[in-house]
């Protein structure tokens, strides 16, 4: 079994408190992530999905490969919500690496024809359009994507400023995840990047993160 330690600021050496009977709302320190565990399919050998160690001992199986974690949104009850980046299969090529944000007591369930809490990561993707080998090298999507107080002073937000192709031509909408209270509130924008200005301003400030953009292949 490979465990996957988390990056330095995501470590704290405050002593673990013994999990309660009952869930204590304030119990911020048992709920920080300790590492990332990648074992094997115990059938098939294949890579397991990766899991998240906490500090109270308890894990959160991700359901996602090649996972990152990018940010840990905060609660008032202590729980956190993770901004992971990951692949919702492993070993394939039929589904792009994506953001996925999860929190330990709420598992992937369908959300208005979707997967709650999945958004396009940044970057560009590439694929075959109109059946045509020469568009091979085309680009599908693009999208930049910011994490933090990216829409107001204190808060906590994953935006996603997407354009992508289809068969009217070229699109564009944002796709929004904020933490509002203990709760992940989604929307979605079809045909607007009204907040761009704004977001760009905040990261000037250094409040919001315009994430890494990543290259990858649609299949298909």
């Amino acid at each position: 079994m490979l465990t996957l330690k988390l990056t330095a600021e995501l470590q704290i050496n405050n002593a673990l408190t013994a999990l309660p009977a009952v869930f204590a709302p304030d119990d911020t320190v048992g709920w920080v992530p300790d590492s990332l565990v990648q074992g094997r399919d115990k059938d098939s050998e294949l890579p397991a999905s990766t899991r998240i160690r906490f500090r109270n001992g308890r894990t959160l199986d991700t359901g996602l490969w090649e996972v990152e974690l990018l940010k840990i949104f905060s609660t008032p009850r202590g729980v956190p919500y993770l901004v992971l980046l990951g692949r919702g299969c492993t070993e394939c090529d039929a589904e792009l690496r994506a953001v996925y944000i999860r929190t330990p007591f709420e598992l992937p369930v369908p959300h208005h024809g979707g997967i709650r809490g999945l958004f396009m990561a940044a970057g560009i993707s590439r694929g075959i359009w109109g059946g045509t080998e020469d568009w091979v090298d085309s680009v599908a999507s693009d999208t930049r994507a910011f994490l933090g107080a990216c829409l107001s002073p204190h808060g906590q937000d994953y935006v996603a400023f997407e354009r992508y192709r289809s068969e009217n031509g070229w699109q564009i909408l944002t796709r929004i995840g904020s933490i509002m209270s203990d709760n992940l509130q989604e929307r979605t924008l079809d045909g607007s990047w009204a907040s761009l200005d704004s977001v760009l301003t905040r990261t000037k400030n250094g409040a919001c993160k315009e994430l890494p953009r990543l290259e990858q292949v649609t299949p298909p």
